[in-house]
C-alpha cells in the first residue's frame, strides 16, 4: 500500500517502469512505421477500439473495487485486533481476588501479556511469508521483479528482520524450543493462552465469568487471525486476472494503430 502524500516519479518507476518502456517503444515503431513508410493499411478504426475499451473499463474497474475491498477488509482486521488488544489486556489487570495480589499471580499475568505482544509480531511475519501465488519461484525476469516487490513490501516494518528478537524479549526459552515443532505458531502462542487462562481460573485467581470474557477474547484473535491468513492466501481468481490481462494487451497493441491516423491529419 502506497501511504506516501504524493505519487511520486520512483514509486511510479518501480510498479510500472519496464511496461512504460515497452509501451514507448511500440507507439513509436507504430508512429515511425507509418510516418516513413506511409503504410495505410495498418490503421483500424476506432470502433473496434471503442469495444475493446469498453471491456477493459469494467475489468480495470471491477479490479480496483476488489483490490480496495481487500485492503479495506484487512485495515478493519488490524483495527479489530487492536482494540482486542487492548481489552484483553485491561481485562486482565482488571480481573482481581484477593489471591491475585500474590507475586507470582503477577508475573503471571504479565506473562500473558508480554506472549500476546509475541504473537501480535508472529502474526506479522507469517503474513510475510511469500505464497505460491506471488510467483517468487520464477525463474529469470519475472521471479526478479517479484523477489523485488517483495521486498519493498517488506520496507514498509524496518523491525521485520528483529522479529525474533522481540520473540526472545517477550517468550520464555521452553516457547522458543518449540517454534520449530509447529507450522504456525502463532495458533500455538493463542492456545498457550488458553491453557495459562484455565489454570488461574482452576486458581481461583479469576472468576468462571472472568475466563468466559478473557476466553471469548483469544477466540477473537483466533477469528481475525485466520481472516488475515484468508486474505494473504487466497488471491483473486485466475479467470478474472487472466481476462482483464488479455484484454488490456489487445487494447494496447490496437491503440496506436488507431490514433496514428488521427494524429497525422
Amino acid at each position: 500500500m502506497i501511504t506516501t502524500k504524493y505519487f511520486n516519479y520512483k514509486q511510479i518507476a518501480n510498479l510500472a517502469g519496464l511496461h512504460l518502456v515497452w509501451l514507448t517503444a511500440w507507439s513509436t515503431f507504430v508512429a515511425a512505421i507509418y510516418y516513413f513508410f506511409e503504410w495505410q493499411w495498418m490503421t483500424i478504426p476506432l470502433v473496434p477500439l471503442t469495444l475493446v475499451g469498453t471491456a477493459v473499463a469494467f475489468f480495470v474497474g471491477f479490479k480496483s473495487n476488489q483490490a480496495y475491498d481487500r485492503l479495506w477488509e484487512a485495515r478493519k482486521i488490524w483495527g479489530a485486533i487492536v482494540n482486542s488488544s487492548r481489552s484483553f489486556t485491561s481485562m486482565l489487570y482488571a480481573f482481581d481476588t484477593e489471591k491475585g495480589e500474590m507475586h507470582y499471580i503477577k508475573d503471571f499475568k504479565k506473562q500473558l501479556v508480554y506472549r500476546h505482544i509475541a504473537w501480535l509480531y508472529t502474526l506479522r511475519e507469517q503474513l510475510l511469508i511469500p505464497t505460491e501465488w506471488e510467483h517468487m519461484s520464477l525463474e529469470r525476469h519475472f521471479g526478479e521483479i517479484n523477489t523485488k516487490r517483495n521486498r519493498l513490501i517488506k520496507a514498509g516494518f524496518p523491525d521485520y528482520v528483529r522479529t525474533h528478537l522481540f520473540q526472545q524479549k517477550y517468550l520464555s526459552e521452553e516457547e522458543l524450543s518449540v517454534q520449530e515443532d509447529y507450522k504456525n505458531f502463532a495458533t500455538f502462542l493463542n492456545s498457550k493462552q488458553a491453557k495459562d487462562l484455565n489454570y488461574l481460573k482452576n486458581k481461583k485467581v479469576i472468576t468462571d465469568f472472568d475466563h468466559m470474557q478473557l476466553q471469548n477474547c483469544l477466540n477473537d484473535f483466533y477469528d481475525y487471525q485466520g481472516q488475515s491468513e484468508r486474505i494473504k492466501k487466497f488471491p483473486s481468481p485466475r479467470q478474472f486476472a487472466n481476462s482483464g490481462f488479455i484484454f488490456i494487451v489487445i487494447f494496447i497493441i490496437l491503440l496506436p494503430l488507431g490514433l496514428v491516423s488521427e494524429f497525422s491529419k
